[in-house]
């Protein structure tokens, strides 16, 4: 059973290819592909063929050795396998109905050497074997030579990198912008309010004028207010200029 009608496609072409055996493709609701092989000599056949144990489904260890280990692995997700979209997550799972199964398929992916990080759960009637690392995904992908799927993903991942530094730049920018602002805010207040109570007159010339080129220009930073004196001075000189004006503002 599959939800892929491509999939469904392909395990019956396969199947007659092999064994020269119709099968019949049943569509269920929810777009639900059914491969039925209807005559039980024809299902003997494929059993036998496999030696695959009809009570206790277990398989031929012989077809999960290193050289048939990636075309086993490769029919394995096609058939039971599914990948998350990864701009929202990086989850690739199995889902087995027989618990057997399930652990046979967890111990051949811990055989593939790719130092894999195999998870197993039980979900309802089903057993789930699942990887969540990128790295793990990307390397079971290429094993299997699923290349074009790991080319989009390493994309998918470059992509949304990008858009990570991007946002932490902004976001930095941002926190810096209202900074300034909020700085801002408190020394036009502060100057106003010398002005409102007529110490501004007795500043010094270097206090008033900042204190006029700050009225005047909100959106400055220290260092363009300290580039626009008639004296330039840096940064920190200026920041002690208008502190100096917020102190005689509480006096």
């Amino acid at each position: 059973k599959t939800e892929n009608k491509i999939i469904c496609e392909k395990f019956a072409e396969l199947i007659s290819s092999i064994f020269n055996i119709i099968t019949d493709i049943q569509i269920q609701k929810k777009s639900l592909y059914t491969l039925i092989i209807p005559n039980e000599n024809d299902r003997s056949v494929i059993l036998d063929y496999f030696k695959i144990d009809r009570d206790n489904l277990n398989l031929n260890r012989e077809y999960l050795k290193n050289s048939l280990l990636a075309s086993f692995l490769r029919g394995v997700f096609l058939s039971c396998g599914n990948l998350a979209e990864p701009s929202i997550n990086y989850h690739l799972e199995w889902s087995v109905k027989k618990q057997n199964l399930a652990n046979i398929l967890q111990e051949v992916l811990l055989k593939t050497n790719l130092n894999l990080h195999v998870n197993y759960t039980q979900k309802k009637s089903s057993y789930l074997v699942y990887l969540k690392s990128y790295d793990n995904i990307v390397d079971f992908l290429a094993f299997i030579g699923s290349q074009a799927r790991v080319m989009d993903i390493i994309q998918v991942k470059m992509v949304k990198e990008v858009r990570n530094q991007i946002n932490r730049t902004t976001n930095f920018e941002t926190a810096n912008i209202n900074k300034t602002a909020i700085a801002a805010t408190e020394q036009i207040l502060a100057i106003k309010k010398l002005k409102k109570s007529k110490k501004f007159e007795s500043l010094p010339p270097e206090l008033k004028e900042l204190a006029n080129l700050r009225l005047n220009n909100p959106q400055m930073s220290l260092k363009e207010l300290g580039e626009n004196l008639s004296i330039k001075i840096s940064r920190s000189g200026v920041n002690h200029r208008l502190k100096r004006l917020i102190a005689l503002s509480n006096s």
